[in-house]
């Protein structure tokens, strides 16, 4: 090939190369990005995008920690929440509920309440529970310890009599200054309204769980349900004093019958009877109703036997008004943490 040849032939390719790679590159540049001529590359990435890629690691894994505090506030206090409390808000969310571990620490946390509050009972009323079993004892066998003799002697009679008279007038009276409070004091009248009130707030908040299902966040679960066993020891520990009290009150209607018996027995035989049968209405007039006031007073006020009577009519919607909630809220719970099927 001739040197013209090859001028010429070169000369034609270099215009097409040239177009070539003027069309290679724009089409690069398109597929970059990047505008021809004005040598600035365009950012397509979202802003969001860019700033994660610009957060460092560390405070990633800080704002991470941060959400789940958060969120662990938020299942522990969903009742709190205007849109209706946790578990309908989030009905599949297992971490909504207590976990296994939280269940274990709440049952054991419920036993610790009910030891404490059961000591402090015994702390403040054990006293009373010694005197009233003390006293329990000695009027079961009163009458075997101070027995009336029948021997013929109308002084042996009304000597027996008068000594039971006396012992036992003696005790009761002992029993009025040791168990009667005529005048509470200030911190027991302090300590009763705030058990009045503490079972009231627990009556009210049952109720509301019974109707708000919605409101059985963890956090609220955890809290009534520690109210409910300290308030329910408390009053179960109440429930076995007023039990002691009248065991008390029985055993002294008992003694009254006893000499009352006597009395029928001695009849047949031919003995004054007048110094037993005074004394057999003295103390059925004290000690037996309708006449009696009764032995021992509630905070000085209502006697023990007329409760007892209030109990036997009222027992039944006092119950169902305590229990009532209380199931209501464990059938609550059982839906509410019941296994869900998927299928």
């Amino acid at each position: 090939m001739t040197d013209g040849s090859l001028l010429l032939s070169t000369g034609m390719e270099t215009p097409l190369r040239t177009r070539g790679l003027q069309h290679l590159r724009q089409r690069i540049e398109e597929e970059l990005g990047r505008q021809p001529g004005s040598g600035v590359l365009v950012d397509n990435t979202s802003p969001g995008l860019a700033r994660l890629r610009n957060t460092p690691g560390l405070a990633l894994k800080e704002k991470q920690k941060e959400l789940m505090v958060k969120h662990e506030q938020i299942r522990q206090n969903s009742d709190k929440l205007n849109v209706g409390g946790g578990v309908t808000l989030w009905p599949n969310m297992n971490q909504m509920r207590l976990s296994r571990k939280e269940i274990i620490v709440l049952i054991i946390t419920c036993f610790l309440l009910m030891g404490l509050t059961g000591w402090l009972f015994l702390f403040l009323h054990g006293e009373t529970f010694r005197r009233m079993w003390r006293l329990t004892a000695l009027l079961k066998d009163f009458t075997k310890s101070h027995p009336i003799r029948n021997t013929g002697v109308q002084f042996d009679l009304k000597s027996s009599v008068i000594v039971w008279h006396s012992n036992f007038r003696q005790l009761l009276d002992g029993i009025d200054k040791s168990l009667n409070v005529t005048r509470p004091s200030l911190g027991y009248q302090v300590y009763v309204a705030s058990y009045l009130a503490g079972l009231g707030v627990l009556v009210y908040f049952l109720i509301d769980n019974m109707f708000s299902k919605s409101k059985l966040s963890p956090g609220r679960i955890k809290k009534w349900v520690c109210f409910l066993v300290v308030v329910a020891q408390w009053t179960v520990m109440l429930s076995f004093m007023f039990v002691s009290a009248h065991k008390v009150e029985a055993a002294v209607v008992e003694n009254v019958h006893q000499i009352s018996e006597k009395m029928g027995e001695f009849v047949e035989h031919d003995l004054d009877l007048t110094t037993l049968s005074a004394v057999v209405q003295y103390w059925r007039g004290r000690c037996l109703p309708p006449t009696a006031p009764g032995v021992i007073h509630v905070l000085g006020l209502v006697p023990v036997q007329d409760v007892a009577v209030y109990l036997q009519y009222y027992s039944l919607p006092v119950l169902t008004v305590l229990l009532t909630p209380v199931v209501r809220l464990c059938l609550a719970l059982r839906t509410v943490y019941s296994p869900v099927d998927r299928s």
